[in-house]
Order: C-alpha cells, then sequence, then structure tokens
C-alpha cells in the first residue's frame, strides 16, 4: 500500500526536461548529423540533466560536477558499457581495456597497470587512447596557438628559459607550467574523449530526476567544459586559468572515476615534451581562409586535417 511519502517521493524524482524531436525518431537524426550542438543546445535550454528519444531507446546528458562524479565515481557500478556504441567499438577494438566489463575489465586493468604490458586483447585500445589522442590534442593546441600568437610567443620564452635551445627531458617537465596548462586549456576547448557513454544498469536519480534502468547516459566532456557556472569565457583561450585546480568533475580530459584512463599520465607526458621540443625550433600558422570542422568519432579530431604553414 502506497503512503503519502511513497506518493510525494515518486513525485520528486519526476522525467528530466529535453527536446522533443522527430515523432518517431525522437533525437536520432540530429545526433546523427551534429551530436555536438544537439548536446550543446539541449544543455543551454534544459539544463544540467537532460533527457532525449533516440528511437524506442531514452537517453540522458548529465553536465554537472556531481552527476559526473555521481556516475563515474559513487556509484559507477550502476554504470555500465553495454551500450549500441560500445558494442560497435567491440567490432574495432576487441573486448580492451576501454570497453571490457566487470571482472573481465579489473583482470585486464590489473596486467596492464604495473608496466602496460601489450596484452594482444589491449593493443588496439592502447593504439588509439595513446597515439590518436596524443596526436588530436596536439593538432588542437597547435591550431589554438596558431590563433593566439600572444600565448605562443609566452611559450617560447618559457622554453628559452628553461631549456637554452636543449631538448626537453623529463626531470624538466615540473618547471615547464605554461607548457602543461596549454595542452590543459587546448584539451579544455578540444577534449579527445568528448562523449563517455554508459548503459543503466538499474533506476536512480540524478539532481532530482528519473534515471530509468536500461536507458543510455552521456557525459560529455566537451559540454562539461564549456559550463559557465564552472569556467569564466568558457569559449577563450586562457591556459592561466589552469593556475589553481578545478572542481571535481569539472575537467574531465582523459574521463574520471575507476575506469579512468590508465595512460593519463604518460599522454600527458609525451604530450609536453613534443610540445616543448616542437615549439622551440618550429611556428604552425593556419592557412589564410582555412577552416577547421570537427568531426566527433570515438575522438574529437578535424574532419579533414589542419591545413597549416610550418615556418
Amino acid at each position: 500500500m502506497l503512503t503519502l511519502a511513497d506518493i510525494l517521493d515518486r513525485n520528486a524524482r519526476s522525467p528530466a526536461p529535453g527536446p522533443r524531436g522527430h515523432p518517431f525518431l525522437g533525437s536520432l537524426p540530429r545526433a546523427r548529423r551534429d551530436p555536438i550542438a544537439l548536446f550543446m543546445d539541449s544543455f543551454r535550454d534544459y539544463g544540467e540533466v537532460v533527457r532525449f528519444r533516440f528511437g524506442s531507446m531514452v537517453g540522458h546528458l548529465v553536465s554537472s560536477p556531481a552527476g559526473v562524479n555521481h556516475v563515474l565515481a559513487e556509484n559507477n557500478k550502476n554504470y555500465g558499457k553495454q551500450t549500441r556504441g560500445y558494442r560497435n567499438l567491440r567490432h574495432v577494438l576487441g573486448n580492451g581495456l576501454l570497453t571490457s566489463e566487470g571482472e573481465t575489465w579489473k583482470r585486464q586493468r590489473r596486467i596492464a597497470q604495473p608496466a602496460f604490458h601489450r596484452q594482444r586483447d589491449e593493443a588496439m585500445t592502447i593504439l588509439l587512447a595513446g597515439h590518436e589522442t596524443t596526436a588530436n590534442a596536439l593538432t588542437f593546441t597547435w591550431l589554438l596557438l596558431s590563433r593566439y600568437p600572444a600565448a605562443f610567443r609566452e611559450l617560447r620564452s618559457e622554453l628559452q628559459r628553461v631549456l637554452g635551445g636543449r631538448s626537453p627531458q623529463v626531470d624538466d617537465l615540473p618547471r615547464l607550467t605554461l607548457t602543461r596548462r596549454i595542452l590543459q586549456e587546448s584539451m579544455r576547448l578540444y577534449p579527445p574523449a568528448w562523449i563517455i557513454t554508459r548503459s543503466v544498469i538499474g533506476p536512480d536519480e540524478i539532481a532530482g530526476y528519473q534515471i530509468p534502468a536500461r536507458s543510455v547516459l552521456f557525459i560529455s566532456p566537451y559540454v562539461v567544459h564549456r559550463h559557465p557556472g564552472l569556467w569564466e569565457d568558457r569559449e577563450g583561450f586562457d591556459p592561466e586559468r589552469f593556475a589553481d585546480e578545478p572542481p571535481r568533475g569539472a575537467y574531465l580530459p582523459f574521463g574520471g572515476g575507476p575506469r579512468m584512463c590508465i595512460g593519463n599520465a604518460f599522454a600527458t607526458l609525451e604530450a609536453e615534451l613534443v610540445l616543448a621540443t616542437l615549439a622551440q625550433r618550429l611556428r604552425f600558422d593556419l592557412v589564410p581562409g582555412a577552416g577547421v570542422e570537427l568531426e566527433p568519432s570515438i575522438t574529437l579530431r578535424p574532419r579533414n586535417g589542419v591545413k597549416m604553414r610550418v615556418h
């Protein structure tokens, strides 16, 4: 028998707001056409928890730090990777670290954690999560430095002061603070892993909204990194904002919680060394009139590359 408290509690967990979309397909056509625009517009119009319908499937976009932490850390066991997107990824990656579940994932992480043993199942994952992620991050970094030449001049000044023209070593990185902040800001604006997808195992509640079982949940670092309550001048390029540590759940270049990329330290080190090496000797300028179109695939990358002149 339902009590008044049960009724009030049920009413408190209302469905989240969201776009109606197509009568039959919901938001599916727009998601396929331009998912970044769909998520950005929906966040602006409906807030930190947005409900979508993709055909017969229900999905939610969560963009608050509290919601992000809930999904990726505090209640992560309720959010798996058995979604259509991850099932499709398995055809490319196998059952590697990016897509594996439960005990399989724990076993593989134990294998990989000590020294990144290159097991057969993990090879494709490490290739994608390491090489392509770092390459994309550096591509967008050079694009931003081309657009903000003052930041490039400050970068070169730091490199000259710390390195004096020699090649950077790992021991130099703690003193290359601007180099690190430039990469952090680049990955804020263009996070290589622009979308995190989870399947909802059991019913849940986020910010007072129903999150039904067997639905899909999205966290988009691209959206969270542009949250006006978290970032001032959110579309601007300001490496010095990383002089202070961002709030937990506000900055997600490598995800979060127990599934945070185990290669994040290596990827960061690699990107810093490459940027410090090249920036001492080369400058990349965007070709006048060249456009840059984003391609939000498994990783965020520039469609058809970026046309730049090397000096």
